[in-house]
């Protein structure tokens, strides 16, 4: 199953931490049965990254989960210990009602029983929880469902079954849980137990318990359930049943390896193994079961046949034989499916006489009937038979259309509907097998072996087509081998698809260019191709046309794009690939146009493939062309139908997907190449990563990004919130985003000031955000300067635009600024041009300004990044270094430089010359604030500048001056200069709550703050 719905965190609330395996455990053991169940793994669960605790995560019982395992489009009747989670219980009192009316001994009763109850399903379910002695159960712990349908039947599932195997040892190792006999003196019914088996009486009145008691009881009263109650311990209990000690060690030990690193890494211990020793490593249980079996009619005396051999592959020439272990008895056996016994007790079988042959994969079913009339249990087993199919002869170039080419002369060659053909792998040169006229085949076999040689189906001629048809499956071709050959189907008159085609390349390698099969030229026809084996198939060529669709279930699927079939749907599911190859030049990317939505479930080909250069594993679809210095475009809409990675290999590669992105999945991007969105993504919101090399967007992707260290975000679109530890990149563009946090940042400025409604040629680069905030380690902020040297006050205005609110300021201060300025020679490229770090005379600072700007959507106020050449110092100590440049250790040095201190004698304050910007030996006079009156209101004026990042200006008034100064005017801490008059250099603030009018006197006072040490 790949589709889940609704998933549990099971917590194992009787087995809470050590061994914690045991529910997980039953519901696998119940799975080997063949019956459908819940199958989980262990995970550790972190909540805001504080570890919870580890849990089995697995899929709830319910009716989705229904729905899927039994591949079911109705709604079902599913009930939880008495309670219906959907549905009702119409049908279950009904069953219930007759299950105890019901004289269950007479056939005719028993298979209406099997009408409305799965017997296989409760005798499994009986008997796995029988063997492992379950506490709390069967009254509670239990869940039962039915396909709401005329052939629904009642079936049971495993759930909530950490009570098994002597959970806290409550039950030992010699329990019978069908009478709840804990002591073993075999009346049963023992304190704190709950019996199966409740007797007739209880089971046919009319308060039975509605739960697999009355089910079982009723059940075990026919003898036709008892004996198949039997078929499925000798399917269990035997050659490698789910029950065997191998099977459940082989499961046991599975799930051990699983919990052992999590219970290591956080409660310092490895799994207690004593349950494990006690109940199957010893097989203690297995003795006492059967003896259980036996004593309750579940297990006849007479047992079952043995094959000579029981099941597996087998030529058509070997022959089995049946023993029978009795003393007597006659052996019954079929091959077509059916039980040699019918309901009822008639012998339907064949009496065995002599060895078995298998003219074809069939399943074997014997009982034996013993003197006195008692059957044994159901042995059965499958022999499979590999198919028969004509081979080719010549070792060299020869012809198919000649019938003595192959092994079946004097026989025709391979032709016709449903016709079978193996190419042998060529011995010593590449081989071809030419087409004189036209072929149908449905299945074809190239072997390669450990080849280097081609191994290629070729025609003579314009007519000769090569038809792929059956009556009923897909059609098939297939390739095996683990060399560096080839296989290729080169029909220049076309290939026809008149059914589906599935392409198995099971050979992981083969050629460097092609992988182990090349399928060139046209391919037609209503059919589809599926894609299945590691290896790699590809398309080259022109003219695939077929219209079925194209799955790519495991390996590469490797298209040119002249070969990319036009009137196909794409889909690639989890291990399978799509690769795209052709190289372009001169920037103009070789364009993908498939017949409709590329659908997207894979991270790359299998992970059972060799660590081996050249594969390209990673990708579900991946842009590896043939040369560096590609481009190619895709023009369809991406629907990712599970999580999935696009890959694009090499930093000079460069995939363009103009297509809108759909889905209710994320994807990762990977590979060092540049990823290229166009689409404007309104409907797709699930998180990406960007793992490696560039995502640029040009359009509008409103998903979360992560971008990992070394991975790089730009373009001149709008994305969702982004993080990480990699870097946005701008070269003169403005992208948006509603925020960003941590992440390193480059910016290319050509200008002072950024276009801001011109996002593709801004001049500045601008990072358009509402918030902005730094992450583990302080940013590294590049500022490449793609323009003439600066000159002393010069200023440049761009990197980042962010609401006003947002501390701009906080986040440059505690950032690496570093700047770069153009320089051939350079050994750092950005955008395409070189650079060297900046090497001018001028101080360079950063700070952050009020700026009002339209991008194209109305105004907006906000911060912008600025940068500042020997301007104007944006940090009190800055303007200390300027103006008393002697060692910060000198005592005099330290006496003038206190905020307070005034350097000169009539000179004003430090802070103040800082704050107004008072040059040295200026007049502290013109640049203090100034009060006058504007229309019968208060006019507050000052310097300011808001560039200072570690000064707060604070305007506040009082009624008088020994009063309290209640009233905030302006605080540039929180408020934005934007809203008032302010003219770059001082700031007017209007008192419209203040005036003659209002009241006779105001006072005003300007604070200055320091926010950081100096």
């Amino acid at each position: 199953m790949t589709l889940f719905e609704d998933m549990r965190l099971r917590a194992g609330k009787n087995d809470i931490s050590n061994p914690f395996i045991k529910d997980e455990l039953m519901r696998r053991i119940f799975i080997g049965t063949g019956q459908k169940g819940s199958r989980g793994t262990f995970v550790s669960l972190y909540i805001n990254g504080v570890w919870k605790g580890y849990y089995n995560l697995c899929e709830h019982l319910r009716e989705a989960f229904m729905q899927q395992q039994h591949g079911s489009a109705a709604l079902w009747d599913v009930v939880q210990v008495g309670s219906f989670a959907s549905g009702d219980a119409i049908h279950w009192n009904s069953t219930l009602a007759f299950l105890r009316t019901s004289d269950l001994t007479v056939p005719a009763n028993y298979a209406m029983a099997q009408e409305r109850v799965d017997v296989d399903n409760i005798a499994d379910y009986v008997m796995v929880n029988a063997y492992a002695a379950m506490w709390d159960w069967p009254n509670n712990n239990w869940v039962a469902a039915r396909e709401r349908s005329p052939q629904g039947r009642w079936r049971f599932y495993m759930w909530d079954a950490e009570g098994g195997f002597g959970s806290d040892n409550r039950n030992p190792a010699t329990y019978d849980s069908f009478i709840g006999d804990r002591d073993g003196d075999g009346v049963g019914g023992d304190s704190n137990t709950v019996r199966i088996d409740i007797g007739d009486a209880a089971a046919t009145a009319s308060n039975a318990p509605k739960d697999v008691r009355t089910f079982y009881t009723r059940l075990r009263s026919s003898p036709e359930f008892r004996l198949r109650f039997a078929d499925r311990a000798q399917k269990h209990l035997f050659h490698g049943g789910c029950l065997t000690r191998e099977s459940m060690q082989a499961t046991y030990t599975m799930l051990r390896d699983l919990i052992n690193p999590i219970m290591r890494e956080t409660i310092g211990s490895y799994m207690n193994e004593s349950f494990y020793n006690a109940w199957i490593a010893s097989d203690t249980r297995r003795n006492v079961f059967f003896a259980q079996l036996v004593r309750y009619g579940l297990w006849p005396a007479t047992r079952a046949p043995e094959f000579s051999q029981h099941g597996g592959e087998v030529s058509t020439n070997t022959w089995v034989t049946i023993s029978n272990p009795n003393s007597g008895g006659t052996v019954y056996w079929t091959i077509n499916g059916v039980d040699p016994r019918a309901l009822g007790g008639a012998a339907v079988g064949m009496p065995y006489v002599g060895s078995i042959q298998f003219a074809a994969t069939a399943m074997l079913k014997a009982r034996v009937l013993s003197a006195g009339g008692e059957w044994s249990p159901l042995q059965e087993a499958l022999f499979t038979v590999p198919l028969r199919m004509p081979f080719f002869l010549p070792s060299g170039n020869a012809d198919w259309t000649v019938d003595g080419n192959w092994s079946t002369s004097p026989q025709p060659y391979p032709d016709g509907i449903g016709a079978e053909a193996l190419i042998p792998a060529p011995s010593t040169a590449s081989r071809e097998a030419n087409l004189r006229s036209p072929v149908t085949i449905g299945g074809l076999t190239l072997e390669l072996g450990d080849s280097p040689y081609r191994n290629k189906i070729s025609d003579s001629g314009t007519t000769n087509v090569l038809t792929f048809m059956t009556t009923n499956d897909a059609a098939r071709l297939t390739v095996t081998g683990n060399g560096d050959g080839y296989g290729e189907l080169e029909i220049t008159a076309g290939v026809v698809l008149s059914t589906n085609l599935t392409v198995t390349v099971a050979a992981p390698t083969g050629n460097a260019s092609y992988g182990a099969l090349r399928l060139k030229e046209a391919w037609s026809g209503p059919g589809g191709v599926t894609k299945e084996g590691v290896g790699r198939a590809a398309f080259t060529g022109e003219g695939k046309t077929y219209t079925g669709p194209t799955v790519v279930n495991q390996g590469a699927l490797q298209i040119t794009a002249n070969a990319t079939p036009t009137r196909s749907v794409m889909t690639v599911n989890p291990g399978g690939q799509l690769r795209l190859v052709s190289a372009s030049t001169g920037g103009q990317p070789r364009t993908y146009s498939f017949g409709g939505d590329l659908t997207l479930n894979s991270r790359g080909r299998d992970d059972s493939l060799p660590a081996v250069a050249g594969l390209g594993i990673e990708g579900g679809l991946r842009f590896d062309p043939e040369s560096n210095d590609s481009a190619a475009l895709i023009t369809n809409r991406l629907v990712f139908a599970g999580p999935s990675v696009l890959h694009v290999e090499n930093a000079r590669n460069t995939l363009h997907l103009t297509g809108t992105l759909l889905g209710a999945h994320s994807f990762v991007k990977t590979g060092g190449g540049n990823l290229i969105l166009y689409a404007n993504n309104h409907d797709y919101y699930q998180p990406a990563c960007v793992s490696n090399g560039t995502l640029t967007v040009h359009g509008r992707l409103i998903s979360p990004l992560e971008i990992v260290a070394g991975a790089t975000l730009t373009g001149v679109g709008r994305v969702g919130p982004v993080r990480g530890t990699g870097t946005v990149a701008l070269d003169k563009t403005i992208l948006t985003a509603p925020a960003a946090i941590g992440l390193n940042y480059a910016f290319v400025f050509s200008a002072a000031t950024p276009t801001y409604c011109q996002a593709t040629t801004s001049g500045n680069a601008v990072l358009r955000l509402l918030s902005i905030r730094p992450g583990g380690a302080p940013p590294v902020i590049d500022i490449y300067l793609d323009m003439p040297p600066l000159a002393v006050g010069d200023t440049l205005r761009g990197g980042f635009f962010v609401e006003c609110g947002q501390d701009l300021s906080s986040f440059l201060a505690n950032a690496t600024v570093r700047f770069f300025e153009p320089n051939d020679g350079g050994d750092i490229q950005f955008a395409g041009r070189f650079y060297a770090p900046y090497s001018g005379a001028l101080g360079l600072t950063v700070t952050a300004m009020p700026e009002a700007a339209d991008f194209g959507d109305g105004p907006r106020q906000g911060l912008v990044m600025e940068v500042r050449a020997d301007g104007l110092p944006v940090t009190y100590g800055e303007w200390l270094l300027r103006t008393f440049p002697a060692p910060a250790g000198d005592p005099d040095a330290q006496a003038l430089t206190a905020p307070s201190a005034v350097a000169t004698p009539g000179a004003a304050p430090n802070l103040w010359c800082y704050a107004f910007n008072i040059a040295a030996g200026e007049s502290a006079a013109p640049s203090l604030p100034r009060f006058s009156l504007q229309d019968g209101r208060p006019l507050y004026q000052f310097r300011f500048d808001p560039g200072k990042r570690d000064l707060r200006y604070l305007v506040e008034t009082s009624a008088s001056l020994t009063g309290a100064w209640t009233r905030v005017l302006f605080d540039s801490a929180s408020d934005s200069p934007l809203t008032w008059q302010w003219d770059g250099t001082s700031l007017y603030l209007l008192d419209t709550a203040s005036g003659p009018s209002v009241e006779p006197t105001r006072f005003y006072r300007l604070r200055l703050e320091l926010t950081e040490p100096y």
